[in-house]
This record gives C-alpha cells, sequence and structure tokens, in this order.
C-alpha cells in the first residue's frame, strides 16, 4: 500500500488502477463516511484544472458517480467520488453479448446521464464500457467525466480499448456533445452484437476503420432491424449529421418499446423553474381524472406535485382564474406563491392562491352581505375576539363563564356547527344565555366590523350553502387543488367539499404527519377518500431522509393502526447520517448536552448555527434550552422569539408609518420620539431633526417613499458610537423597505395604513422572519421545515408522549405522528435525548419514551 493516509482520508484499500491513476477506497473521518479517492497522474502543474474538475458538482444525475469534491495535495490531483459497487460493463460483455431488452435499458441511462452532463456544459470524452459501471441492482454508474482533459501525452497509452470508441473528429482534437453521442453509439452497437466494428490491432488500423465508418452488412444484420437506422445515424462520419441531442437519439432508439424501457430509461422530466419530476409524480400531475388523492411521506415531493399540477393545467389552455391552490397555513401559501412567481413570473397572478381564511376571506367580502354582515371589515386578533366574547357574555348573562362560552363557540366554528344547534342541548337559564350570547356576538362584530378567523370559514361555508353562491364559483374554479389535506378540520373539508361540486378536486397530503387533531383536524377524512371514487396515487421516493432515517422512521409509524399503509424508498446513499440515542442525568444536563453538540458540530465539521434545530414537545423544555442557549451567547431563534420587526429601529420606521396613517398623531410621535433617542445617542439636535422630518411626511405617499425618507434620515444620525451596529440596523430596515415594495406590487389598495395591517399579520401568523440562529421549535412549529442537524428532547413517558395519552389509544397515535413528524425533519444528523431524573434532587428514576424503542425496532 502506497500510502497509509491521503490528507485527511484514511485509505482502506486499492480499488484498481487505469489510465488517469490508482482509485482507492478510503474513510472520510469529517463526513463520516466511505469515498473514492483517485489520485490522477498528472504531468506538470494540476491548479490550472482545479476548477475544471470543480465543474462536476454541476453533475446531479442517478446514473452519475456523484462527484463530492477535489484536491491539491503534494501535487497531486484527487478527486472524491462516491464508491460505487458493481462490475464494470467491460466485464459485463466478455461473458457475451446482451439481450435486447437489458442492453435497452443500460443504454436508456447511458444516453439520459450524457444528455444531463451536455445540457450542463460537460463533455465525457472517454466514452467506453471500462467507464460504465452496473451496480448490484443493476443500475448503470458512468465514470470519470471529463478526465480525458487532464491526460498528457500521446494515444499509445489508450490501446486499451479507448481509440476504438473515439469519434472521428476526436483524433483532430475536437470533443463535443455529438462524439459522446458517438462513442456511446458504439458502446451500444457491442452491447447488442458483442462486436466493436473499429477494433484493431494497430493505432492506424483503428483510426482508419474510424474515418471509414459503419456500413449496413453483415454486422448490422446481427441487430433488430428497427435499431439499425438509429444507431447509423448516431455513428455518421460527420457530427452535424448525427443526432442534436443524446436525448433525441434516445427517444429514436426506444421508439416502439413503450412503457417497458421508459419505466427505466426515461425516470425524470423537470418542468421549468421545479426540482425534476419521477415518473410516479409525473402519472399523477397528467392523470386526466377528476378526483385525485396525493400520498407520499415525507420529502417525497407532493408539494411539488401541486405546484406541477398547476403548471399542467395553465400550458392545457386552463384559465389561471380558473385553478384555485388552497394551502393549510400562512407560511405554506407565501412559500407557494414564491415557486410560482419564480416559474411563471406575472402568469400566476390570475390563480386563486391562498390558504383557506385568505379564500374565505374573498368569499365573505363578495357576498357578506347576504348574511347581514359588514361589507367592509377586518379580522379581528385572538386578543381582540376574546375581549368581544368577554363583553358578548356579560350582556348575555354569562359574565363569569366567558372563557367557556368563547371555547365553545370557537370549537362549534371550527366544526361548522351552528351555534343554535349547540344552544339546543342546553337546557334552562345555561340555554338562554348561549342563545342569547350568539345575538350579542354578532351585533359587536358588525358595529365594529371585524371578524374572528373562524368566523371567516363558518359563515364563507354558509354562503356556499346559498345557491346563489355556489353557483357564482362553480362556474368559476374549474380546478380545486389542496396541500396538506389531512391537517384540514371539518369546516374547511366542508369548504372544498362545496367548491369542488361538480369540478375537479386534486389532494394531497401524508396522513401520518396529521398533527393537529387536538384543534379539530379530521385525518379520518383523507382515509376515507379511497372509498369515494378518488383516483389514488402514491409517491415512493423520498429526495429528503437517509435510508437510516427512513427505517427508523418507518419503524415507529408502522405501530398506529388508524393510518394508510405506505412504503417508500429513498435516493439517498446509506451510510452518511447519523442517529445518536443519548441518556442525561437531569434536564439541565441535557440541555447542555445540546449546546455542547452545537458548538462541537459546528467547529469540526463547519455546520452554521441555522444549520441546527432543537425541537421540544412541551413549554418548559424549551424555555430551559432557551436559557442556556442565552448563557452560552449561542444565537437562536424561537416561535414567537424576536424578529426583525421587534429590532429598536424598526419599531422606530413602524411608528413613523403610524405616525403618517393617524393623521400625524401627537401621541404617537411622542413614542417615536422616545424610542429614537437611544438611536440617537440622546442627542437634542439630532432628535429635533427626525422631529422635522416626520413634519415632512406627506399623507398620500407610499410605505416606502415615507420609510425612505425616514431611513435616509435615521442614517444620516444614528450614534457612530454603536458603529458595529449600525450594518445589522440598515439591514433589518431594508428588510422592512422590501416588504413595503413587495406590497405595494401586489396589494390592490397600497397604503400606509392597510401595509400596517399586512406587517401585524405576519407578526401574528409568525412569518414576520427570524434573525438567523439555532432554530427553537416545538414539534408543531417544525411541521413542513427541514435541517441538516435536529435535536429531539424530553424523550421521556410522560413528557413525549405526554402524560394524558399514555393508556389513550386515539391520543398515542397523534402523539407517534408528532415524534414522526420530528424525527424526519433531520437530513443528516438527529439526536434523540432523554434524562433520567427530573431534577438533582428526584428519587426515582424516569421512563425513556417507548417511542425510542420503537424507532429502533424493539418496541
Amino acid at each position: 500500500m502506497p500510502f497509509a493516509r491521503l490528507g485527511r482520508y484514511e485509505v482502506k484499500g486499492w480499488l484498481g488502477g487505469g489510465r488517469f491513476g490508482d482509485v482507492y477506497l478510503a474513510f472520510d473521518p469529517l463526513t463520516q463516511r466511505e469515498v473514492a479517492v483517485k489520485v490522477v497522474r498528472f504531468q506538470g502543474d494540476a491548479t490550472p484544472y482545479l476548477e475544471e474538475v470543480r465543474n462536476l458538482a454541476r453533475l446531479d444525475h442517478p446514473a452519475i458517480v456523484r462527484f463530492y469534491t477535489v484536491d491539491l495535495l503534494e501535487g497531486r490531483l484527487l478527486i472524491i467520488t462516491e464508491v460505487v459497487k458493481g462490475e464494470s460493463l467491460r466485464e459485463v460483455l466478455n461473458r457475451g453479448r446482451m439481450s435486447r431488452e437489458r442492453a435497452l435499458e443500460v443504454a436508456g441511462q447511458l444516453l439520459d446521464a450524457l444528455n444531463h452532463a451536455h445540457e450542463r456544459g460537460v463533455v465525457h470524452r472517454d466514452i467506453k464500457p471500462e467507464n460504465v459501471m452496473i451496480t448490484p441492482e443493476g443500475k448503470v454508474k458512468v465514470l470519470d467525466f471529463g478526465l480525458s482533459r487532464l491526460a498528457q501525452g500521446d494515444l499509445s497509452m489508450s490501446m486499451g480499448g479507448t481509440p476504438a470508441y473515439m469519434a472521428p473528429e476526436n483524433w483532430k482534437g475536437i470533443f463535443t456533445p455529438a462524439s459522446d453521442q458517438w462513442s456511446a453509439a458504439v458502446v451500444i452497437l457491442e452491447m447488442l452484437t458483442g462486436l466493436n466494428p473499429f477494433a484493431g490491432d494497430t493505432l492506424e488500423e483503428v483510426r482508419n476503420k474510424t474515418q471509414q465508418g459503419v456500413k449496413e452488412g453483415r454486422l448490422t444484420s446481427l441487430l433488430p432491424q428497427d435499431l439499425v437506422q438509429p444507431l447509423l445515424r448516431a455513428l455518421a462520419p460527420e457530427p452535424e449529421e448525427r443526432f442534436p441531442s443524446c436525448k433525441t437519439f434516445l427517444e429514436e432508439l426506444v421508439k416502439g418499446e413503450g412503457e417497458k424501457v421508459a419505466l427505466v430509461v426515461r425516470p425524470l422530466e423537470k418542468p421549468e423553474g421545479l426540482p425534476p419530476l419521477t415518473r410516479e409524480q409525473r402519472q399523477a400531475v397528467e392523470d386526466l381524472s377528476p378526483r385525485i388523492l396525493v400520498t407520499g411521506g415525507p420529502g417525497t415531493g407532493k408539494t411539488t406535485v401541486l405546484l406541477a399540477r398547476a403548471l399542467h393545467l395553465l400550458r392545457k389552455g386552463e384559465a389561471p382564474e380558473s385553478i384555485a391552490l388552497l394551502t393549510f397555513s400562512f407560511r405554506s401559501w407565501k412559500e407557494m406563491e414564491a415557486r410560482l412567481e419564480q416559474t411563471l413570473g406575472e402568469k400566476y397572478r390570475g390563480i386563486w392562491l391562498g390558504n383557506f381564511h385568505q379564500i374565505a376571506f374573498r368569499v365573505v367580502s363578495r357576498f357578506g352581505h347576504l348574511l347581514d354582515l359588514p361589507r367592509e371589515f377586518s379580522l379581528a386578533l385572538p386578543a381582540q375576539q376574546e375581549r368581544i366574547a368577554q363583553e358578548a357574555a356579560v350582556r348575555a348573562g354569562g359574565e363569569k363563564a366567558s372563557r367557556e362560552i368563547l371555547k365553545a363557540f370557537s370549537q362549534a366554528r371550527i366544526w361548522g356547527t351552528p351555534w343554535e344547534e349547540v344552544a339546543s342541548k342546553a337546557t334552562g337559564r345555561w340555554r338562554e344565555m348561549l342563545e342569547s350570547f350568539e345575538y350579542h356576538y354578532l351585533q359587536l362584530i358588525r358595529d365594529r366590523g371585524v371578524l374572528g378567523y373562524e368566523d371567516v370559514l363558518y359563515y364563507a361555508l354558509r354562503l356556499l350553502e346559498m345557491e346563489e353562491v355556489a353557483t357564482f364559483y362553480r362556474e368559476r374554479l374549474n380546478h380545486i387543488l389542496v396541500d396538506d389535506v389531512q391537517d384540514l378540520d371539518r369546516c374547511q373539508i366542508a369548504l372544498v367539499e362545496a367548491l369542488s361540486q361538480g369540478g375537479n378536486l386534486f389532494l394531497v397530503g401524508d396522513d401520518d404527519q396529521a398533527i393537529y387533531q387536538w384543534r379539530g383536524a379530521h385525518p379520518s377524512y383523507i382515509r376515507g377518500l379511497k372509498n369515494r371514487g378518488f383516483t389514488h396515487h402514491r409517491l415512493n421516493q423520498t429526495f429528503r431522509l437517509p435510508p437510516e432515517f427512513r427505517e427508523m422512521a418507518i419503524s415507529l409509524i408502522s405501530k398506529n393502526r388508524e393510518r394508510m399503509p405506505k412504503l417508500y424508498w429513498t435516493s439517498r446513499e446509506e451510510g452518511r447520517a447519523r442517529l445518536i440515542v443519548q441518556p442525561l442525568k437531569t434536564p439541565k444536563d441535557e440541555a447542555e448536552y445540546v449546546a455542547d453538540m452545537v458548538e462541537i458540530l459546528r467547529i469540526k465539521e463547519g455546520y452554521s448555527y441555522s444549520d441546527f434545530a432543537i425541537l421540544y414537545r412541551v413549554k418548559t423544555r424549551g424555555r430551559l434550552i432557551e436559557q442556556v442557549l442565552k448563557k452560552r451567547k449561542l444565537p437562536f431563534t424561537q416561535e414567537g422569539g424576536r424578529t426583525f420587526l421587534d429590532r429598536e429601529e424598526v419599531r422606530v420606521l413602524l411608528d413613523l408609518l403610524a405616525f403618517l396613517a393617524r393623521g400625524k398623531s401627537a401621541t404617537i410621535q411622542k413614542r417615536l420620539l422616545k424610542g429614537a433617542s437611544p438611536l440617537l445617542g440622546g442627542r437634542d439636535r439630532a432628535v429635533q431633526e427626525l422631529e422635522r422630518t416626520l413634519g415632512a411626511l406627506e399623507p398620500q405617499m407610499k410605505p416606502s417613499q415615507a420609510l425612505e425618507l425616514g431611513m435616509e434620515t435615521l442614517n444620516r444620525l444614528m450614534s457612530r458610537a454603536e458603529s458595529s451596529l449600525l450594518v445589522t440596523r440598515m439591514e433589518a430596515m431594508e428588510t422592512l423597505l422590501k416588504k413595503a415594495k413587495e406590497f405595494e406590487e401586489s396589494a390592490r389598495s397600497p397604503t400606509v395604513a392597510n401595509f400596517l395591517k399586512y406587517i401585524r399579520f405576519l407578526r401574528d401568523a409568525g412569518l414576520a422572519g427570524g434573525e438567523e440562529g439555532i432554530r427553537l421549535l416545538s414539534v408543531h412549529g417544525a411541521k413542513g421545515l427541514e435541517f441538516p442537524v435536529v435535536f429531539v428532547v424530553g424523550m421521556v413517558e410522560g413528557e413525549f408522549p405526554l402524560a394524558r395519552a399514555l393508556g389513550v389509544p386515539q391520543e398515542m397515535e397523534e402523539e407517534r405522528r408528532l415524534c414522526y413528524t420530528a424525527v424526519t425533519r433531520a437530513t443528516e444528523v438527529l439526536f434523540i435525548t432523554y434524562y433520567r431524573y427530573s431534577s438533582s434532587q428526584a428519587r426515582f428514576q424516569e421512563t425513556p419514551s417507548i417511542f425510542i424503542k420503537e424507532m429502533l425496532g424493539v418496541g
């Protein structure tokens, strides 16, 4: 063995050697995985070629060996790739020619890989059977992309076979995608016939045969007749006479093979602006059935399928105004909006896009007068709605029970239950009070021009029960597409059913991630759709989860009885993910351990703070970890935590807008100047100049205009004593200005007052955006997110699962779905931690969560 170590790589064995150098099996202690290290034989300085080799990182195709990195070590060029097990195509061909079906399988994957590389400006230059590996599963892996560019010396170095696969123009030093096509055609010809028409004993003989080309005769008689012409065209002496691309060559080659070959050779299709679609995703997107359900596990691309469906409908000629795309959460809505805008630009504007509250808001805004609701209304924040309900309860004579009444009222709204039905089940004085409560509540919301969140959904549903309203929307909306259908409550489900009656309905979801049953979600709805005439498509490939996490997650969730059976496989490599189950003595020790591991991984493995997420089930655990992170001065953000809107300079600018929106209110001016004083170093002259800026504001100004004026003044006046903070302060103010400009582009009435309402809505919905750092989240708050490193803490009986769920099958299944959601947020490293004692004084040991055993397959 020439090396015990190559740089940081620990050499475990020699894999082989060849034209370009030796290949070693090695272990990378940084990424904790096995790699292949190719030590390239190189004459001269390799530095100029480093960037060229790094360009190989652009290649991301299942049939191309994955490139990790490149390095120089004592003048040697090291190329680090994935380890590929199997045998070369040369070894396969040494046993004889291949069947038509198998040859076309390999050809399809080879040509698809080459087309992928050519689209990204990379030419292989040395396609031959030795550079095509066949894995034990029968998949193709193409090796050594672009390495012939690095080879020095004459062609005699490569008499082991390369000249017999070189296109005529290669002999003149010209390498193009058409050259790769020619070489691939020779390989395909050899797979089908067992012969290479250009093989010869000398270099000159090989060259002459290449220049003469292939003619119809004895060799072509060994080929299936329908493949002769495609192969002859790909082997045309002049590059311009060949197929325009390897893609068109492949299409012509497998024409007439039908689905049998397409299943293997055409697994991907890429709608512009979206990730490539797998075959099963594409089938769901293009299905013509009127009622479709798409299910899949974490990271299987359910939302991508939903967006691709919308694009597919638009490309078929459907009007944007005829498509409604509904999401469960505000965050999902905004993410989807950004992806649609990136893909379609202004074309997406006509689509009915929003979460359920936004769509319901549109219905109630247009037709609310039919229920005697205010024509102009705003959404009440939960605290405001509670005050209105409390006042209604007082008027109804139920002051002491106002919280209970509001809870029952909200529950009725979520379930879509008419309040009179709830009241009718009560008796005596309580019944009279409930009936009176609704009357007073409605009177108050009309007088104040507000509706609660549940009110909007409830009244939209009541309106859609009216024939006039239902007809209006059904005539306009031909396609209803819904994301996260497993999280919908009864009212939202009824809204979907009402809008889609007689039209097309496309639903995506995963009942294993239904984690909102506690607030009315109805996951049994998705499970019942298969009995209602829905065409069911299953997405079985996860792009997020490594095999280790996939196995663990399936082992856990399979313990639930009330679920749709599903299996999914992963395209990620095995052996790269890490699962650490760590017991600690107390919750305090647990929190300190988490902080320690964050710092260790950040320093040793190069993770950034934003790569980490700490997920907890109960708030007390989150608060304890928060205390430790603060003590360590580690940057973090949390649900409901500090956002850019909470920064001093941003609060001053928001007060500036409020000052303008409220007719230059003296009260707000006083608050603004007081808040700005610390930013201005307490200097009276600076405060007076800011006051003059306030006087220059004009009522007709747009939000961005007012902000730019305020920002210019603050930037000029802010205390230089805090110079280290000035850049951060300006970035926060620029973020607010950017949001104002985005609002002005999309809002119907982009006034300062409406922008302030929009900002309040962002804050209330938790979408203002936190500062960079470790994410400290409840498991519910982590839904839909993913992180390289995840800690799931407090995994003891009574905390996760909660004590109230123990022994209650339905609640235990919800807790298990929560745990499943938590552990499937991780993409690289997953820590499961628990404590043995609840405190340093505790005498009795805690029981580790049953979910740990279930994940490890021992429960």
